[in-house]
């Protein structure tokens, strides 16, 4: 199986450098046919060692993201691959994934590599990603994983999608 996972399109994560990504993110989901889609958002808490660098204001509410898919996770580390994500892979026999969302230098990076490490095949599409940190924090972060993940994990044309 595959799936689509949406990362971390909350309301705080959008900016004019990712504001075009939701109704970019619904249209792929109409109109390709992925077995499962998940989403998950970053849930910042006190003392959590990124909230100095991130220059987070303390908040700890929870956000939900801007594209529903029925299957949401919320996560307080960078990468996806939790016990709860871990689980639904397994649960679901998924072996592929189509990365998309914010912040391609964050989350979407050490995601992509956790599935990677766990021996999954995992594909970004770099139109659908972002940082809200700007566009050459996205740019910096594709040019890592093409050359980490390997050029054939880099959708460009999305007619290859399912």
């Amino acid at each position: 199986m595959n799936a689509l996972i949406v990362m971390d399109l909350q309301p705080s994560n959008m900016q004019t450098a990712t504001h075009y990504l939701v109704p970019a993110i619904k249209e792929l989901i109409a109109h390709h046919k992925f077995d499962t889609v998940a989403s998950s958002v970053l849930l910042p808490y006190t003392n959590a060692p990124y909230n100095a660098d991130m220059e987070w204001d303390g908040r700890t509410n929870v956000e939900t993201s801007l594209v529903k898919t029925g299957t949401d996770f919320v996560r307080c580390t960078y990468t996806m691959w939790t016990p709860e994500f871990e689980a639904w892979v397994a649960e679901n026999d998924i072996h592929t994934f189509y990365l998309v969302g914010c912040n391609t230098d964050t989350g979407i990076l050490t995601t992509a590599y956790d599935l990677l490490q766990h021996g999954l095949n995992v594909c970004i599409i770099p139109r659908l990603c972002a940082s809200k940190h700007g566009h050459e924090y996205h740019v910096a972060s594709m040019l890592l994983l093409e050359r980490n993940l390997g050029k054939q994990h880099i959708i460009k044309n999305e007619e290859v999608l399912p």
